[in-house]
């Protein structure tokens, strides 16, 4: 009974090590990038912004992306974000164009023109994109962090 008890232990392990050859949980990060940002009308108190993402995936299997979490921060203060499940898989070497609504943090915000406000010699406002996307339950999800700076008042 010890015997088949074992053997059939290792006969899973082997099967488990066949398939996880087979099919690597892994996916190279994607490229994002952010190519606008609108604001939209809203029915709540909050403005909202649609974001427009540019998705590149440089893998070879297709990313089918069930869901992703976002934050736009300018000056270390998140100032825009959401979620969505309304997205797309985007093809083995290919690239979609995403649209995403976001909601302004008011209070954020404010912040932000304050400290604008109070600095004289801020010619540049650090931003960063943070994303997590979902790829499903089985896969862990991918995290995105894009930063840069944007040019404020005359170049």
């Amino acid at each position: 009974m010890r015997y088949r008890l074992c053997s059939l232990i290792v006969m899973a392990l082997i099967v488990l090590q066949g398939c996880a050859v087979t099919h690597p949980f892994h996916y190279d990060k994607p490229d994002v990038s952010v190519t606008s940002v609108r604001l939209v009308n809203s029915d709540s108190l909050a403005p909202q912004f649609e974001i427009t993402l540019f998705i590149s995936n440089p893998n070879d299997k297709a990313l089918p992306l069930k869901g992703i979490a976002y934050s736009v921060n300018f000056e270390n203060f998140k100032v825009l974000s959401g979620v969505t499940n309304q997205l797309p898989t985007i093809n083995a070497y290919a690239q979609e164009e995403i649209k995403l609504l976001a909601t302004a943090n008011l209070l954020s915000g404010l912040r932000l023109i304050t400290k604008l406000l109070q600095t004289d010699t801020l010619s540049q406002v650090e931003y960063s994109l943070d994303a997590k996307l979902d790829i499903g339950t089985l896969l862990p999800a991918i995290y995105v962090n894009e930063t840069g700076k944007l040019t404020i008042g005359p170049s």
